[in-house]
């Protein structure tokens, strides 16, 4: 930092010497305490469970898909349909 940088900084910082704190109305925390009071806004129970049931059902439709799938690979892999045979015996194109 260059020394012209260092001493404005420094005139700023004394510039607010005789400046008060900034102090809110003595009634400011009674009148938000009041708004929070009437205007304050509750949940009912029953959205809660709303919100539970389609939770729960989203984790058990995954559950039952996740094994159904891995049914399902079981099943391919004992009937062979994932076999190590590839699907052209001869590379010759033109016979």
């Amino acid at each position: 930092m260059s020394k012209q940088e260092h001493d404005w900084i420094d005139e700023v910082m004394e510039s607010m010497q005789g400046a008060r704190p900034a102090q809110p109305p003595a009634d400011l925390l009674g009148r938000i305490e009041d708004r929070l009071q009437t205007e304050g806004r509750v949940v009912p129970l029953s959205r809660w469970r709303w919100a539970v049931a389609a939770a729960m059902l989203l984790i058990g439709l995954n559950l039952w898909s996740w094994s159904q799938l891995a049914r399902s690979r079981t099943t391919a892999e004992e009937a062979g349909l994932y076999s190590q045979t590839s699907l052209i015996s001869t590379y010759n194109l033109y016979e």
